[in-house]
């Protein structure tokens, strides 16, 4: 759609952390656009001299946003985040009330909490990376290895 409305634009899909991978812990995804963001540039650093603005959507928007956050060469004119879950991820899931539909309600997000604040969790998963229970405010602060530092508390 850019395209269109900007012919002559250049633009540059990010082929990273896509389909089930986008399940990789988002410290790797956000060190991986890094990468791709600096390696783009190098390859063509005249196409860059007024920077770029990144359009990023959904858990997209919040690996852009804490991109540019931890990235302190970047050349970021615009950052677009579209339906990024900056704040967090919280509540049942689709998935959980369509298969898992004998377990109580109550489970289904205590249970995610209980599992998802885990070390193991933490360093493996985007979702758990995103995961912000309000009702346990202390646990997401110090165990959330992710949305806490980016959001500075």
């Amino acid at each position: 759609w850019i395209k269109r409305a900007r012919p002559g634009t250049l633009t540059i899909p990010v082929p990273l952390f896509e389909n089930s991978s986008s399940f990789t812990d988002l410290h790797t995804q956000v060190n991986g656009l890094m990468n791709f963001i600096r390696s783009t540039v190098n390859a063509a650093p005249h196409r860059f001299l007024n920077g770029y603005d990144l359009v990023c959507f959904s858990q997209g928007g919040l690996i852009c946003r804490t991109t540019v956050q931890a990235m302190d060469d970047h050349n970021v004119q615009t950052l677009v985040s579209l339906a990024g879950p900056q704040q967090g991820v919280y509540g049942p899931s689709a998935y959980w009330w369509n298969h898992i539909t004998s377990l109580p309600s109550e489970f289904q997000i205590a249970g995610k909490t209980d599992i998802f604040y885990r070390p193991f969790m933490q360093s493996s998963c985007s979702v758990a990376n995103m995961w912000h229970d309000p009702t346990e405010e202390d646990e997401f602060r110090s165990q959330n290895v992710f949305l806490p530092l980016y959001n500075g508390l």
